[in-house]
Order: C-alpha cells, then structure tokens, then sequence
C-alpha cells in the first residue's frame, strides 16, 4: 500500500478497486484513473448476468439503476477515464439518457492496446491442424473465438451458420464457452470447445475472422486475428469502429445477412492481400512496444503535461 500512496498517477482497472481506495487510502495530489474492460458499464453487465439467469424482472431493472448510480459516482470522483478507443465507451448508460449525459461530461485518455503476436506462440502447422480437426483444405473456414455469450454476439453467429448450412464452400469453426450453447449436427459446424495454449493455433488454422458482437470495447481478439494475418469481419459497434482497413469488414450488429453477403463475397486473393495488410497494422501499431510507448505517452501527458 505504501508504494501506491506515494505514486502521483494510479490507474485501476475495477470501478471496485478505485472506490475502496478513494474511500480508504486516497492521498491529497494523487490523480487517479479508471480503466475499465467491460463493453458495457459495470451495472449493465452485471444485470444481463442475472437476467440470463433469471429472464428480465423488475429487480434486475431496479438492480441495474442502483448499481450504475454508485458506479456514476466512482467515475466523477476520479480524474479521468482510460480506454484504448473513444468508441470503445458508446455502448456505457446508453439505456439512461441522463446518466449518458453525465458520463460523457468525463475526461477520457484514449491509450491504444497491444497483444503478444499470436505468430510466435504457434506450435503446430496450419494444414496439420486442419487436417486434424478435419477440416478439408478447400473450404474457406470461418472461425468464432470467445465467451458464448449475446455481448459476443455468439447468437448471431449460430444463426450465420445455420443460413449458410447450404454454401458447400463454407465451413465454421467456433472455441470457447459461456451461457449461450453450440448447435449439435450442423455437417458445416465443428465446436471446439474451451482452448488454451490450443488456442493460436486453432485461430491460424481458419481463413476469416467473425466478430458479430451486439457491444464492443476493445476486442483483443482482434488484434490476435491480425498478427495472424486474418480477415475479419465484425459488428459495427464500439472499439470495432477504430479500425478502417479493407481486411476488417464492418457491418450492422445483428444483420445476419450482411455477415452472409461479406463471406460469400470473398474472393482467395482478397484473403491474402487483406490478411498481410491486417498483419502490418498489427506490426505497425498494436504490437506490446507500441503499447509500452502508449502507456509512456499516457503517463508524460499526465506527469508532465
């Protein structure tokens, strides 16, 4: 405790952690910062947990108010937010218009994230790991990596898979886990289940990307896909948006069509050329230098001025 009271910036990364500290601990001078991770505000997160749980009541809604109310407050006493992307924030108390209105009264500090390049961590080859997942080598696979959940818009994705059950030059591959279920007995579907060190290699063994979320922060995913070489395809939504390159494809959250239409329309050298393109930008801007440099950058704003 004696190291982070004598600190003049203090960045958390829980709502919870800053208030106790604000509460308890807190040193006259000091600027303290918020940086949250969740795609939505805590309050909305925690009440769609309880809502799946238990479908939509009025003690979830009543819940939800109280909790983003002392969640408002933890944000207006600290000095400022950080996230990696301003969109990444779109999606915070956009079900209460005047608690959206005293949320972006608040100073954000916009640092870019950076991720290990999945490329490094690879152990097997591609066409292996295909060849055992059995997966034929001319099918372009589409792959969905992450919570099963409506926030990753996992829904959508099984319902992508289920209307391209008849495009024989399509296959899908998902990993992950969370309240929402694989569907059994789809020929075109394989369900990997939860990965871990499994996991790089499994991302390089598919050709696309999809990212259908209904809310995004700042998916860390994607910058995984890209150090890859992977197209995307992903929801127009929250820190998605940060990205405008012609390998990360945007489209409405939801629209299942849309998602269909982009990946019948692939084309191999689309692929290719957009998968190097993605790389570069991962190589130029969300490698863990560049994110140490953001951070460096963050904390001689803050210092310095």
């Amino acid at each position: 405790m004696r190291e982070i009271q004598i600190a003049k910036v203090i960045v958390f990364h829980s709502p919870v952690l800053a208030a106790n500290y604000l509460g308890h601990h807190y040193i006259e001078g000091q600027h303290i910062f918020v940086m949250t991770h969740s795609p939505t505000d805590m309050a909305s997160e925690k009440a769609e947990n309880l809502r799946l749980r238990f479908g939509e009541n009025g003690f979830v809604r009543g819940y939800r108010r109280r909790l983003a109310e002392i969640e408002m407050r933890i944000y207006t006493q600290c000095h400022g937010i950080v996230a990696p992307s301003i969109t990444s924030l779109e999606a915070y108390f956009e079900w209460d218009t005047e608690l959206r209105r005293e949320f972006e009264k608040l100073p954000v500090v916009v640092v870019p994230s950076g991720v290990p390049s999945f490329a490094d961590v690879t152990t097997q080859d591609r066409d292996e790991v295909r060849r055992q997942l059995g997966i034929s080598p001319d099918k372009l696979t589409i792959g969905f990596f992450g919570r099963y959940h409506p926030h990753k818009g996992f829904d959508t994705f099984l319902e992508i898979v289920k209307q391209c059950v008849n495009e024989e030059g399509l296959y899908f591959v998902s990993a992950g886990d969370g309240p929402l279920k694989p569907t059994a007995g789809w020929h075109n579907y394989k369900d990997l289940g939860w990965l871990s060190t499994a996991l790089p290699d499994a991302i390089n063994a598919v050709d696309v990307i999809v990212a259908p979320n209904k809310v995004s922060y700042f998916d860390l995913l994607l910058l995984e896909a890209m150090s890859l070489g992977k197209v995307i395809i992903a929801s127009n939504v929250g820190g998605n948006k940060t990205f405008t390159t012609p390998g990360i494809r945007l489209v409405d959250a939801n629209d299942v069509q849309a998602f269909r239409d982009v990946l019948l329309g692939l084309k191999s050298e689309y692929i290719e050329q957009w998968g190097s393109e993605n790389r570069e930008l991962y190589e130029n801007k969300y490698t863990i230098d560049k994110f140490i440099e953001n951070h460096v950058s963050f904390a001689e704003l803050v210092l310095i001025g």
